[in-house]
């Protein structure tokens, strides 16, 4: 398969990511003729000089909003393959953003020198290095608003470097930029001649991509079942390892299966296939198909990271819907072992039957029924989840 360095780009509103992306975009010659038309009459209709955000920010909505909605990826080459994911920055659209972060390879963190570190560049470190993700790059935009002032660049970049001081986190590289002028994204800027470090693009050349999670144990979430000329056919997305005749086991039912044949021989991870068994009858959505030897963990608790998201408390008793790949359960809140601020990472003293909205905390689960798990940093897929309340993704949180 061919393989694409994804990341994400992550910081507050106004920062400048979607600019950012646009330049980028536009310096690797990836965007067609026909759409800098399109940007440049657009830009003409609102009266507006060019403006490389509307390369993504293309939808109407965003446009007069003035703001990145959700997440929106975008391909490009340049001596490499890389997916950008767009993550928006205003705290509304925070579940967007930790959504689209979950898929990262890697993630950039985009900094206004003139306006400095802001809480939700601070919630969206936190939820970085609660994602697992290691592979950083801090760029600080908008240098061109400060006249390139090294000194205000120093100053900020001490600011963030001391934050980080608390976390696992620490990036390749601190890039002073302009993504309007195109300053130390593609090309090296003249206009910063005191600055001797790589590039934006210099550095993501040097990122890695995940771990194969082709090579990780067989995972296979059952999508639905349907009956196609008298055969039942399990189809769904193989999240890791390889499908092949070896003896298999759906999980939790742990019931063993024979596998027949698979539709289309796309038996790969990152791949949906639909797969026909000797012997189905119990088959269904939910279930994960693995190889008999290597099963996950099948629990009806588990202790994790949480973030939530919700605009109104998370209380013991409050119902929820536990959803991870397929599978969904009721659960509740069982116990919070502590809580801390995402922002400052400051332990948070008080009540601990309850979670106030973007609180993080370490939590124990319990759910109505077993389910099947693995460790966040091992099959990430396995090990990520979202609590549903009244209808609503409320909150996020990950398997250590």
């Amino acid at each position: 398969m061919e393989r694409y360095l994804s990341f994400v780009i992550v910081g507050h509103i106004d920062h400048g990511k979607s600019t950012l992306i646009g330049r980028l975009i536009y310096d690797t010659n990836s965007l067609p003729q026909e759409r800098i038309d399109e940007v440049k009459k657009t830009c003409e209709m609102l009266g507006r000089p060019f403006e490389f955000a509307y390369v993504i920010d293309h939808l109407h909505e965003e446009r007069e909003k003035a703001m990145t909605i959700d997440t929106s990826q975008t391909f490009f080459k340049y001596k490499r393959n890389y997916v950008i994911i767009d993550a928006p920055g205003h705290k509304e659209f925070i579940k967007n953003m930790l959504t689209g972060a979950s898929m990262a390879d890697a993630a950039v963190v985009i900094i206004d020198t003139e306006v400095g570190l802001e809480e939700q560049t601070k919630r969206h470190l936190y939820l970085l290095n609660m994602l697992g993700i290691k592979q950083v790059v801090a760029v600080f935009n908008k240098m061109d608003n400060v006249k390139y002032d090294k000194q205000r660049f120093e100053k900020v970049n001490s600011d963030l470097r001391a934050f980080l001081a608390n976390f696992p986190i620490k990036p390749a590289e601190y890039i002073p930029i302009s993504a309007m002028n195109g300053d130390n994204i593609v090309k090296r800027s003249e206009n910063l001649t005191w600055y001797s470090g790589p590039t934006l693009i210099e550095t993501l050349a040097t990122f890695k991509n995940k771990s194969d999670l082709e090579e990780e144990e067989l995972r296979l979430p059952v999508q639905d079942v349907y009956t196609l000329d008298g055969e039942k056919v399990c189809v769904g997305r193989i999240e890791s390892g390889k499908l092949s005749e070896e003896h298999l086991m759906a999980v939790p039912v742990m019931k063993e299966v024979r596998l027949k044949s698979v539709k289309d021989k796309k038996v790969l991870a990152g791949q949906s296939t639909g797969v026909v068994f000797d012997n189905s009858d119990g088959i269904d959505r939910g279930q994960i198909i693995c190889k008999k030897n290597r099963l996950p963990k099948i629990t009806d608790q588990i202790t994790a990271t949480l973030f939530w998201m919700g605009e109104k408390e998370l209380a013991k008793k409050d119902k929820l819907i536990y959803k991870s790949t397929t599978q969904e359960a009721e659960c509740q809140l069982n116990e919070v072992h502590f809580k801390f601020n995402s922002s400052t990472l400051e332990p948070i003293n008080g009540d601990s039957d309850r979670i106030n909205g973007l609180e993080a905390a370490e939590v124990t689960i319990k759910l109505n029924k077993k389910i099947a798990v693995d460790s966040f940093n091992r099959i990430p897929p396995m090990g990520r989840f979202v609590l549903i309340k009244d209808g609503i993704v409320e909150g996020g949180g990950i398997i250590a």
